[in-house]
């Protein structure tokens, strides 16, 4: 009945049209107090019931409806843009690593080229042996440090997913009782 009589309003059904186009639209029937908590009196007016308990109906129902749907729109943005964040934090940890250190070794071999005796040569052997050292090292650090990322990012995915699965649940079962809760424009 409360469906029908909205429909009729032009207004009403325009807003349903419009924005039924890119989501769902429902009307859910809400209360925070209960069907039987209240009552109209004989005088017209909306009297509490001498028996009447609070039991909330349907509270719950339009955020699990709308959250969902808020998820599956910026879901894809998510999951590009938090790798590419993760990704960025193990280069700026690992930044500045052999190839700097070569950059100023190379800097260092290039002025003292005419004094060089074989001490230099010892010294600049066992440089470069230590920056590959480094250089390993920083790479188990990158995966290590990347792996741990793409844990995180699956166990965040796992966990919406979980939540989505809940609240989606929650809706069906709404539908389930109130086919006539979607909104359309026929």
């Amino acid at each position: 009945m409360v469906r029908k009589l909205l429909m009729t309003n032009p207004d009403f059904r325009e807003l349903v049209r419009v924005h039924g186009r890119h989501r769902i639209v429902r009307l859910i029937p809400v209360s925070a107090v209960g069907a039987d908590f209240a009552g109209i009196g004989p005088d017209g007016q909306v009297e509490k019931r001498p028996d009447g308990e609070v039991r909330p109906s349907n509270v719950d129902a339009p955020l699990s409806a709308v959250v969902p749907d808020i998820f599956e729109q910026v879901e894809h943005q998510v999951d590009q843009a938090r790798p590419h964040a993760l990704m960025e934090d193990v280069r700026r940890q690992t930044a500045g690593g052999p190839g700097v250190a070569l950059a100023e070794l190379g800097s260092y071999v290039a002025r003292a080229a005419g004094t060089l005796n074989p001490l230099y040569s010892v010294f600049l052997g066992e440089a470069v042996m230590e920056l590959e050292r480094g250089r390993a090292a920083r790479q188990r650090l990158s995966e290590r440090l990347l792996g741990e990322a793409e844990r995180e990012v699956s166990e965040f995915r796992d966990a919406r997913r979980r939540v989505m699965r809940s609240l989606r649940s929650r809706v069906d079962v709404l539908e389930g009782r109130l086919p006539s809760s979607r909104l359309s424009d026929d």
